[in-house]
């Protein structure tokens, strides 16, 4: 049994071995794709020498007398060590090419983002200069564009002036945002602004189909006399509200809702929850996000003075199953319907009828 787990071992350690000579070769040191896929082999496939290195130990303990095992048992020990440095040497190897690939990438990007806005300040300028539409015509045949269709030649020249500057520039827009998602640092001429203002404006027909999975948390601290509305009996400020901004969920934490005194809703304060969504956008559909939040308390209230149960005697805020469709049209109209169903906790049960 031993000598079948040794052979079995040295079958795996040379399995490893072609995988990653396979990636090797043909080598391409300086090539940061290469780089990248030899590391990945090395990686993806160290489950095979790690399998290998232990049936040789699980071999040599089963047969402790055959020398053969114990001294390859300890050649494959001496190689592990060494494969360890090797590893480790692989993280600036791999992020070295990593950001050798994003920085090709962002070259690229900028290249043509520079062409594609060299060309539109082109036709900017010659739409400017014109005085009249077969000026502008013959202009644009110097530039290498289509003809006008006829409908545009009986257009007058200022209307048609505002329609295509006003093209040109939804299209600069659009550009930017299709090539870069982003700024490189190096074209100065774009802003940043340009950019967010592409995506904020970007109407749904002109999206990729997506598909993002998010997870997100938050903590606001409490305090237990921030229920009787004292917020300093103990001469001290505990509780943290979170800005107004933050609604994790649509119902559960509505601006519009009954302000409570201690209690999470209105303002969001002392509470620790959790929320996922998925989000599924289609440049036919739109963009449709389901959601599910749940909520605790961080300080429940401790009064006992009364003998009518208080809001907050246990922790659990309840749970919130949202929905959020979207639509953007060319016109930069934004169309969204939101819905939730919240299941309240025990936290908002009082004299023990549930709300």
């Amino acid at each position: 049994m031993a000598s079948q787990l040794g052979t079995l071992a040295g079958c795996l350690l040379s399995l490893y071995v072609v995988v990653v000579l396979a990636a090797f070769l043909p080598p391409r040191l300086l090539d940061p794709g290469w780089q990248v896929r030899f590391a990945n082999a090395l990686i993806n496939n160290g489950f095979l020498a790690l399998l290998g290195l232990a049936l040789v130990h699980l071999a040599a303990h089963l047969n402790p007398s055959n020398p053969h095992l114990l001294r390859r048992r300890n050649d494959f020990a001496a190689m592990a060590m060494i494969a360890v440095l090797g590893f480790l040497f692989l993280i600036p190897l791999q992020g070295y090419a990593e950001w050798r690939g994003i920085s090709t990438a962002n070259n690229q990007q900028s290249s043509q983002l520079r062409e594609v806005s060299g060309r539109i300040a082109s036709l900017r300028q010659e739409i400017n200069k014109s005085t009249d539409i077969k000026e502008l015509q013959r202009r644009l045949e110097g530039l290498r564009i289509a003809p006008m269709a006829a409908a545009d030649l009986a257009q007058p020249m200022p209307v048609f002036r505002r329609t295509m500057l006003a093209k040109l520039e939804q299209t600069e827009i659009r550009a930017r945002y299709q090539l870069s998602g982003g700024v490189a640092s190096a074209d100065k001429s774009a802003k940043l602004s340009q950019t967010e203002a592409a995506r904020v404006r970007r109407p749904t027909s002109q999206v990729a189909e997506s598909q993002i999975i998010s997870l997100a948390g938050g903590y606001s601290k409490g305090d237990s006399d921030a229920f009787d509305n004292v917020t300093n009996r103990d001469s001290k400020i505990t509780a943290l509200p979170m800005h107004p901004n933050v609604r994790p969920a649509f119902l559960m934490f509505n601006p519009l809702s009954a302000n409570v005194a201690g209690m999470p809703g209105a303002i969001v304060r002392n509470v620790l929850f959790a929320r996922a969504d998925y989000s599924f956008e289609s440049p036919t559909f739109g963009m449709l996000t389901p959601a599910v939040i749940f909520a605790r308390l961080d300080s429940l209230n401790k009064n006992t003075a009364s003998d009518v149960k208080k809001f907050g005697a246990v922790n659990n805020v309840g749970f919130e199953v949202d929905i959020n469709y979207s639509y953007r049209t060319m016109d930069g109209v934004r169309f969204s319907l939101d819905g939730g169903l919240w299941v309240p906790g025990g936290a908002w049960e009082t004299a023990g009828v549930k709300p």
